[in-house]
């Protein structure tokens, strides 16, 4: 499944890239930002829903079930609607280069994620070192193959481009401090505030619901006032209202109100509507078409690897918490995770909102 994702992903992104121009781009990367970032919210509700529906004795099969209906969807779609966007030529893919990556975040995020609960043994160490030695690797490999006119995963001359390179830092950031806070919202809200699946994942749908509607407003929005300016505007918006949930979550502790909540995160998704498919849209503004495939690719696979980050450290720092805390107190704990995660979302919002102001006017 996770092969089958990786391959058909980023192709989207590749295909936007590829077959529009200017503000017709605009409206389709807010699209896809709509949909990528509303389904993230959305995916957890229907997962709540799902859960209550047991197929053949367990509710966890109706979510593959799930699934597989929704790919066979996108497959027919695809055939029918997706135009041809493939370079001319056979391109051969660099197995080595993706078993380099691979391995790289591989070794960071196992220990990241295990270290704390298994006490930091010494194989964690090891694999810590050894992760910048394979990314080395893998960037050494990627230079080789583009000076010898071969095709790497990662062509240098893409990261040459400033928008694009200073836009996986922003999505870093975005991604990492996103990926924490699912992570810590499911285990607060069910095991530690005893919310059920349904009222936890319900929490999020004003959320999901004002994320899709800004980010389709933020396509006319980014045509007309810049990308810039617009992602700036969303960090600040995202940074101020994370600050309120988090005093909010702090305060009201495990009397935590569903409704209070479910309206404060109204605000978080709309700043990050601005952020999202905005920072997209800035970073592929000036990928040439012959580039499209792999910038895509990358910047799936930056995001994808920072939401791995965000929740192995989220986790790895819950389970220090947590070895040193008594049964009664587990409640608080969970509850004070969350509201540093998202102190430190507001933080990383922040320096998101910086590092736009020094993306280029458009």
């Amino acid at each position: 499944a996770g092969v089958s994702a990786a391959a058909m992903v980023p192709q989207v992104l590749a295909t936007i890239t590829a077959s529009t121009h200017g503000r017709e781009r605009a409206r389709a990367v807010a699209l896809f930002g709509a949909t990528a970032g509303g389904a993230t919210a959305i995916g957890q509700v229907l997962g709540g829903v799902l859960l209550m529906v047991p197929v053949f004795g367990a509710p966890w099969r109706s979510v593959f079930a799930m699934s597989v209906l929704m790919g066979v969807v996108a497959f027919a779609a695809a055939l029918r609607w997706m135009p041809s966007t493939n370079s001319p030529g056979h391109r051969s893919l660099d197995l080595i280069g993706t078993v380099l990556l691979g391995s790289a975040l591989l070794a960071l995020l196992i220990p990241l994620s295990q270290g704390g609960a298994l006490g930091w043994p010494v194989w964690c160490w090891i694999l810590l070192a050894a992760s910048p030695v394979l990314f080395a690797a893998f960037w050494m490999r990627q230079h080789r193959l583009h000076r010898r006119d071969l095709v790497p995963l990662v062509p240098p001359p893409l990261l040459g481009l400033g928008s694009y390179r200073l836009g996986l830092v922003m999505a870093l950031m975005l991604q990492s401090a996103f990926g924490a806070f699912t992570f810590l919202y499911a285990l607060t809200t069910q095991t530690g505030l005893g919310w059920s699946p349904m009222n936890s994942a319900l929490v999020l749908l004003p959320f999901a619901l004002c994320f899709f509607a800004a980010s389709v407003w933020s396509g006319k929005l980014a045509s007309r006032f810049g990308f810039r300016r617009l992602l700036t505007l969303g960090g600040f918006i995202q940074a101020a209202m994370l600050a309120v949930t988090a005093w909010s979550v702090f305060v009201q502790s495990e009397n935590l109100s569903v409704w209070t909540l479910a309206v404060l995160l109204v605000g978080v998704g709309f700043g990050q509507a601005f952020m999202f498919g905005p920072l997209v849209g800035a970073m592929i503004a000036d990928v040439p078409p012959a580039f499209a495939g792999a910038a895509s690719g990358v910047i799936q696979t930056v995001q994808q690897a920072a939401m791995g980050l965000g929740v192995a450290v989220a986790g790895g720092l819950l389970g220090t918490a947590m070895a040193g805390s008594t049964a009664t107190a587990m409640g608080q704990v969970y509850v004070s995770a969350l509201a540093v995660c998202m102190l430190v979302q507001a933080v990383f919002a922040i320096a998101f909102a910086v590092c736009a102001l020094a993306l280029p006017k458009r």
